[in-house]
């Protein structure tokens, strides 16, 4: 298996380090930069060949064991549009928004006497939200509960061997819903359980039909440098970084090419305005784009969209993928919801994304 292993270091020596807004930009920075580096064609003649970028941007993922399986927690439902698959290792979730991991498979893992914050049913409180959320093909995930005999010593790092690039039976908790804790009296299986297997399974569709986007983390917002212009993106939507209408605020948006239309299912508090981004795999742009608002469906406008150079410039320099370049934008406004307004958002909205950066 061919690929580049990263193990960043915090960016505090806290035990919230990836709970930091710093975080969000040290990894959006470090994939940007990796998608937008070339191989020199001399030395990585056959990584040019089977690739033409150093990194796929559809087979990036992250896992991290401790305080990193805190940080996968947090770090894949920010910047869940940046990850093909996540696994979390003996971390504790926080308030990490779990709902937006529709699109991003996660394998959660966690040793049943690690019982220290409560991080062993943690898991189970976890696992049961995302088993509430899974439908289809949205919600992916796995549950190991890992068997720690007492001759193991300390119940933390005792199974961490499951993170090797190896073929791993390992006898984990099979009715880990039932989990209370250490001493829980379940069946066991046997289980693969080798992280890096588990995520390779696993390809990024970075333009699924369905997002679903909680913009509120505790703490402190995502903050971007400057640099990066005015605008905080997400799969195929955007917003302004730090709206104050946003904190709190849940968006799930669909979009049908057959139709032609997106449908604005459901917002939650106070966010009046954001971008609905476009290209030619999602729409045909030749047409206008029916714009639908609310779980009846009721509330329907058209809009004419024109598909603009300049807009495919800003929204490559944004996040530097490749599969992120979109031609036209329309704007949705739910000042009032019954009076949805919708409008080509044309390439002015964009004027402040600069140029890519290394």
């Amino acid at each position: 298996m061919n690929g580049v292993y990263v193990a960043t270091r915090g960016i505090a020596d806290t035990w919230d380090t990836h709970f930091r807004s710093q975080s969000y930009t040290l990894l959006q920075r470090l994939i940007r930069n990796l998608l937008l580096q070339r191989p020199q064609l001399d030395k990585f003649k056959s990584i040019t060949t089977v690739a033409p970028n150093f990194v796929d941007p559809n087979r990036v993922y992250i896992l991290g064991f401790s305080a990193g399986g805190d940080g996968v927690y947090r770090l894949a439902s920010v910047l869940s549009d940046r990850f093909a698959a996540a696994n979390m290792s003996a971390g504790h979730p926080g308030k990490a928004k779990l709902i937006n991991l529709a699109n991003v498979p996660i394998c959660l893992q966690m040793g049943e006497g690690d019982s220290a914050w409560g991080r062993n049913t943690s898991i189970v409180t976890a696992g049961k939200e995302l088993k509430r959320y899974r439908h289809g093909k949205y919600y992916i995930n796995d549950i190991f509960i890992h068997f720690t005999p007492v001759s193991a010593g300390d119940p933390h790092n005792s199974w961490e061997r499951t993170e090797e690039l190896t073929n791993i039976e390992a006898p984990v908790i099979r009715d880990w819903e039932n989990f209370t804790g250490a001493g829980s009296v379940l069946t066991r299986e046997m289980r693969n359980t080798c992280a890096v297997l588990w995520m390779s399974e696993y390809i990024r569709n970075p333009l699924p039909k369905t997002v679903v986007w909680d913009m509120s983390t505790s703490e402190a917002p995502p903050e971007f440098p400057a640099e990066w212009g005015k605008y905080r993106y997400y799969y195929w939507l955007a917003v302004e970084q730090n709206p104050t209408d946003s904190k709190g605020t849940t968006v799930r948006a669909t979009y049908d090419k057959v139709r032609n239309e997106v449908w604005i299912g459901e917002t939650s508090n106070l966010l009046t305005k954001f971008i609905v981004l476009l290209n030619e795999y999602m729409m045909d742009l030749r047409q206008p784009v029916n714009v639908i608002y609310g779980p009846q469906r009721k509330v329907t406008q058209s809009v004419t969209v024109t598909r603009d150079g300049n807009i495919q410039k800003a929204t490559l320099s944004a996040r530097g993928d490749p599969f992120y370049v979109f031609s036209a934008a329309i704007v949705v406004d739910l000042k009032d919801p019954k009076l949805m307004t919708v409008k080509d958002g044309g390439s002015d909205i964009f004027s402040t994304v600069p140029k890519a950066k290394l």
